[in-house]
């Protein structure tokens, strides 16, 4: 022992001068953000020492000492030691906002995801837009990419790009071993909204609902605002075979969990990979058909305080040729549409099939607070707008031919689907006495500045 001990003593005093330590060896401090791929997307990542106190080896002298003790070396002394015991750096939450944070809210819009099985990894790679993970049985890629095409075509571009969570099996698992689970981080409030495969009444009516969305989960903050869309699991072997999984949701835990078939893991080639989505997306999964010459009521919403409404927002796609579309406000009486509150007559025209925000702005428009309305648009042609599975708005149709030049005044109640689910068209207004450059949204109560 005291031999030992002189000779530790001895070998510290003796060091030399040498080269600064190799960035291999040790990152005392690397706590980062990674820049956002798109807007809002962001890993909040922190490397920490899980596993305690890591143990340095003397590369020549037969010599270990603790990191308590290796602290304490100059620059110089710590390049001729190298670690025996690795930290181990902590897998991250990542999180995504669609909203913008603070700058564009007053609400905790930001979700989290983070893998429930391990919180550490043993070693972490930089690779092209994300990093890689090793864990038991095959590693974890987060990534920040602004779209994922899905192993049957279809693609999800949210607007403000998307986490994906890729676990890499690198062998076949245990017989029964399917499921994987993801804890989420919720602003208070905030529910996941199923999305069913279509009923056979909705199919007959024209909605669609693409494969990706099927199963898949919407995300919803207390105040009906769209935080973000999980898309349903899948899976892809080596050889380039695939298949859909589920979701199971437990809200008491906050735990999301997709499971594959056991028989499917069980026969593929490996390596296997397993996916989570998350989309920083405040639209619609799913397309609701609109029938043209008809004027379409969404709601009712209840103001939460009186102001002059400013205009309407409204997601939509076209279905054949292109044709305009229009944005009013209508009030509420025994639960349906009623006087027209405001409108614009100005027509916006829908060229694509590929869902597009449109903006009108109102001349005039009252809203008394703790009173209802309806959102209404008002198409040309044939259309879809887009829309979410899980709420409660209701739809209300008024046969009339096409004119923005002349909204009808009183809203004939000709047809109406009631809780159909959760529209994307929404009324900005100015609060009275809200001071200059203050607008909310009727439908999701959104605050920003004037547009």
């Amino acid at each position: 022992m005291v031999r030992r001990l002189i000779l530790i003593l001895w070998a510290l005093g003796s060091l030399a001068a040498g080269g600064a330590v190799p960035d291999w060896l040790w990152k005392l401090k690397h706590a980062e953000k990674r820049p956002p791929s798109r807007r809002n997307s962001v890993i909040a990542e922190t490397y920490k020492q899980t596993d305690g106190e890591d143990t340095f080896k003397h590369k020549t002298l037969a010599i270990e000492i603790k990191r308590s003790l290796y602290e304490t070396l100059t620059d110089a002394a710590k390049g001729d030691y190298e670690i025996v015991v690795a930290s181990r750096k902590a897998i991250p939450k990542a999180t995504g906002n669609a909203w913008g944070g603070a700058t564009r809210g007053q609400w905790d819009s930001t979700v989290g995801v983070q893998y429930a099985a391990e919180t550490a990894a043993v070693d972490v790679t930089e690779i092209a837009n994300g990093r890689r993970y090793t864990v038991k049985g095959g590693t974890l890629e987060i990534l920040h990419v602004p779209q994922i095409e899905f192993p049957n075509g279809e693609t999800f571009t949210p607007e403000d790009g998307l986490t994906q969570h890729n676990i890499v099996l690198a062998a076949k698992p245990a017989p029964g071993t399917n499921s994987w689970a993801f804890k989420l981080d919720l602003p208070e409030g905030a529910t996941l909204a199923y999305q069913p495969k279509l009923t056979p009444a909705e199919v007959a009516r024209g909605n669609t609902r693409p494969e990706w969305v099927v199963g898949s989960y919407a995300i919803r903050a207390a105040d009906r605002r769209k935080l973000g869309h999980i898309p349903r699991p899948y899976a892809v072997a080596a050889d380039g075979k695939w298949t859909w999984g589920t979701w199971e949701w437990d809200a008491e835990t906050a735990t999301l969990t997709k499971v594959f078939p056991d028989a499917w893991l069980q026969a593929a080639v490996y390596p296997v990979t397993v996916d989570l989505t998350l989309g920083n997306s405040s639209a619609g999964g799913s397309g609701y058909f609109v029938v043209a010459n008809y004027v379409y009521a969404f709601g009712p919403f209840t103001a939460p305080s009186s102001g002059v409404a400013r205009g309407v927002h409204i997601r939509t796609a076209r279905l054949g040729s292109n044709g305009s579309v229009g944005g009013a406000l209508y009030s509420e009486s025994g639960d349906d549409p009623n006087a027209l509150v405001a409108s614009s007559a100005v027509e916006g025209e829908i060229t694509s099939g590929t869902y597009t925000w449109f903006s009108w702005t109102f001349a005039s428009g009252t809203i008394t607070a703790a009173a209802k309305y309806f959102p209404a648009a008002w198409w040309e042609k044939t259309s879809y707008i887009s829309y979410d599975a899980g709420g409660s708005d209701d739809v209300h149709y008024d046969s009339e031919t096409f004119d923005v030049s002349a909204w009808p005044a009183t809203f004939a109640n000709d047809a109406e689907d009631l809780g159909a689910g959760t529209f994307d068209i929404y009324v900005v207004y100015t609060e009275s006495g809200g001071g200059a450059g203050i607008q909310r949204h009727v439908h999701h109560y959104r605050q920003q500045g004037v547009q």
